[in-house]
Parts: C-alpha cells; structure tokens; sequence
C-alpha cells in the first residue's frame, strides 16, 4: 500500500511539473501573441497616416 501511495505521490508531481511548464508556456505564448498584435496595429496606423 505504501509503495502505491508513493508512486502516486511521485506521479502527482510529474503531472504538477508538467502542468507548470505548459501553463509558463501558454502564458509566454499568449504575451508574444499579443505583443505582435500591438506592434502589428501600430505599423498599420503610422502606415496609414
């Protein structure tokens, strides 16, 4: 019984750290996203002034 708990315990974080990771990623992913959109409607403006 203990060895399952601690194999569970082990894979409950793998699964924390994996989940950290992505979540970083996804956040990073959106900012740039962003960002670009920004820059993207500010040349779009001085374009057309």
């Amino acid at each position: 019984m203990r060895l399952a708990g601690a194999t569970f315990a082990a894979t409950l974080q793998k699964t924390g750290a994996l989940l950290g990771t992505v979540t970083r990623w996804w956040k990073l992913k959106t900012l740039a996203m962003t960002s670009l959109q920004r820059l993207e409607c500010r040349a779009a403006l001085s374009y057309e002034n």
